[in-house]
């Protein structure tokens, strides 16, 4: 009995090394590491703001800041302006478009018509990949309610609202 409860301290013991040891090697804030804390957040805002931390920020900071960040994803060619959105946490986004907007999605990109209606946006010979059906929808055609598409290249596809409609989009897109 005893030499049971050795064998299971022991094996407790070594199990705690093997999976503490990797996240104690790891900086915090690294790409291994990828948490931080929120005054970490907090000093790289304001110094990408130029602006002192402590207190609260005036509706001027604010305007400030996101003024800034938009700039600089316009800068790096990873911004469409006002209207560029990003979904990263990997959930379908509720998007609404009004009739004649145009959703332009990055490769990958799902998007499935919950109501209204729209049609295919194409550049291009190819269309959007509908998986619903194992079918390729042309430049133009009708895209059926609750039927999940898939754009293949980040080439501009999307689909154009023909009546105001409601989308769920996971990925990168930009409403034009």
């Amino acid at each position: 009995m005893k030499l049971k409860k050795i064998f299971f301290a022991i094996l407790c013991s070594l199990l705690t090394f093997f999976i503490l040891s990797p996240v104690a090697a790891q900086t915090p804030g690294s790409a291994e590491d990828p948490l931080v804390t929120r005054s970490y957040v907090d000093r790289l805002i304001a110094d990408l703001a130029g602006i002192s931390v402590g207190g609260n920020l005036t509706q001027q900071q604010l305007d400030r800041i996101v003024n800034e960040v938009i700039s600089r994803l316009d800068q790096s060619g990873q911004g469409q302006g006002s209207h560029f959105q990003h979904n990263t946490a990997g959930r379908y986004t509720p998007v609404q478009l009004l009739s004649g907007q145009i959703l332009v999605g990055d490769e990958g990109t799902e998007i499935i018509l919950r109501s209204g209606t729209a049609v295919a946006h194409t550049t291009g010979t190819d269309g959007l990949a509908n998986i619903t059906t194992g079918t390729d929808i042309r430049h133009g055609e009708e895209i059926g309610n609750n039927n999940m598409l898939i754009i293949p290249r980040d080439d501009g596809r999307g689909v154009m609202a023909t009546s105001n409609a409601w989308l769920l989009v996971k990925g990168s897109y930009d409403i034009l």
